[in-house]
């Protein structure tokens, strides 16, 4: 709902409240409801979901992990349930919820390395950081959030 109302001006970036109850939800809590692998919720120290207005809305999250390497596993073992698991806020705007499988390769923009799903249901992941994953929807979104962490410097086109 909050991606479908969104109203942000062109280039800006929302952060997204989750709650329960009226409580924020730890990260490990969000990971776990959507359906993330055990590993990678249980390194999670952080997390920030939010909206980028761009092309369209297109979603992202920021996730601070205690372990890049088995944070990098759960990401793989992750890659082919990830479209279903993160549902209707990742989802194409035209498409539907359902996500087909989803097959990921890797690319290199700028100096990153991305893994990335077929366009027709975009998934994009990185690791900008030992300790930080990125996970979107868009290019422009992985490299707007990127600057904005001053990272895109180095790491964006």
């Amino acid at each position: 709902e909050a991606r479908a109302s969104a109203s942000i001006p062109l280039g800006n970036v929302e952060e997204l409240d989750i709650e329960k109850g009226g409580s924020p939800l730890s990260a490990s809590d969000i990971l776990t409801a959507l359906g993330a692998p055990n590993e990678l919720a249980r390194n999670a120290t952080g997390i920030l979901i939010g909206l980028h207005a761009g092309n369209h809305t297109q979603p992202f999250m920021l996730v601070s992990v205690a372990a890049y390497d088995r944070a990098f596993q759960a990401m793989l073992a992750w890659e082919g349930t990830i479209g279903d698991s993160l549902g209707s806020f990742f989802a194409p705007q035209e498409g539907g919820v359902h996500a087909p499988g989803l097959a990921f390769t890797d690319r290199v923009q700028g100096n990153l390395d991305i893994r990335e799903s077929q366009p027709e249901w975009h998934i994009l992941y990185a690791f900008p950081q030992q300790g930080l994953l990125l996970i979107t929807t868009d290019s422009t979104t992985m490299t707007e959030i990127l600057t904005r962490l001053s990272l895109g410097k180095n790491t964006a086109e």
